[in-house]
């Protein structure tokens, strides 16, 4: 793992422009233009620290290629680029686009596509770029969109080393919340299902420009070879999360009963034999929510 120690420089005549920081921030939005939209969620990094904090933990090696999904003013990529031998970053907002492409034109090994991240075809884009290459995910994602980043990546089953990401606390918390839990949620389910998750460490909203309201955090998902229960049908087993989830205080029994296509008899039947039908969701591990899909797609009536 490397050791990533990089203050991010360009001279403007007697300004001197660090990338991460607000004076700088400040500056380049100014000179190219742009105004901060909310739409976007956009709060730019201003630590220095912060990113080579990120990066270390990511584990991202020179011989690496890595994507980036949100360029920003281009912080962390620089970063990226100087400890990675080729990185992918999009960027939505056209401004910005235009504004780091020439800002950090001298890297040869910096592709920046300008589109939104959620339309594009990932399978796709790593045929075209990441063919036969170690890929590591690292990014500053805008809060309002980073549950849907996350689960779109996951359910493409594009081949990845893992997924460091800075994103709201509360979201952070509630992914790598353990098996009975408060925090515990769909999406820390569905994140099992895929990766190992870790919590590394609490982001201040100081660090960042504009000053968002809420604190962030930053996160390792580690992509697991094959998921970590066989289930015979997926889409099922996130359907019954989901619906369990609903009525996260209620028992199985009222949450999941009646559920679309499985008698309930059979449904009840199904929760008394696992021993589970007066347990929450919160308190099921993955390989009992495993073992509800695996009997309901048995006995579901279509």
């Amino acid at each position: 793992m490397l050791s990533v120690r990089v203050v991010c420089i360009f001279v403007f005549g007697w300004f001197t422009v660090r990338l991460a920081d607000v004076h700088s921030v400040r500056y380049l939005m100014r000179k190219s233009g742009l105004s901060f939209l909310r739409s976007f969620g956009q709060n730019f990094v201003v630590s220095t620290d912060v990113v080579d904090r990120i990066v270390k933990f990511s584990g991202i090696t020179d011989r690496a290629a890595v994507l980036e999904v949100g360029t920003g003013l281009g912080a962390l990529t620089e970063v990226l680029c100087k400890v990675s031998s080729y990185v992918i970053s999009v960027e939505i907002d056209e401004g910005l686009f235009s504004a780091v492409k020439n800002q950090l034109k001298k890297y040869v090994n910096l592709h920046i596509i300008n589109k939104d991240f959620l339309k594009l075809n990932l399978e796709e884009l790593w045929a075209v770029h990441f063919r036969g290459l170690d890929v590591f995910i690292c990014a500053n994602l805008p809060y309002y969109i980073a549950s849907s980043i996350i689960v779109k990546i996951l359910r493409s089953r594009v081949k990845f080393k893992s997924l460091t990401v800075m994103i709201q606390r509360e979201m952070a918390q509630r992914i790598c919340a353990p098996v009975g839990s408060k925090r515990t949620g769909p999406l820390s389910v569905f994140v099992n299902y895929f990766c190992e998750a870790e919590y590394l460490f609490t982001v201040a909203r100081e660090n960042f420009f504009p000053v968002p309201n809420v604190e962030s955090a930053v996160i390792k998902l580690t992509r697991r070879v094959t998921p970590k229960v066989s289930v015979l049908d997926e889409d099922l087993l996130f359907r019954i999360v989901k619906q369990s989830f609903l009525k996260r205080r209620k028992m199985l029994s009222n949450s999941l009963v009646p559920f679309s296509g499985v008698p309930k008899s059979s449904a009840l039947e199904v929760l008394s034999k696992l021993g589970i039908k007066t347990l929450r969701p919160e308190n099921l591990t993955l390989e009992q929510f495993a073992c509800i899909s695996n009997h309901f797609s048995k006995i579901m009536v279509t």
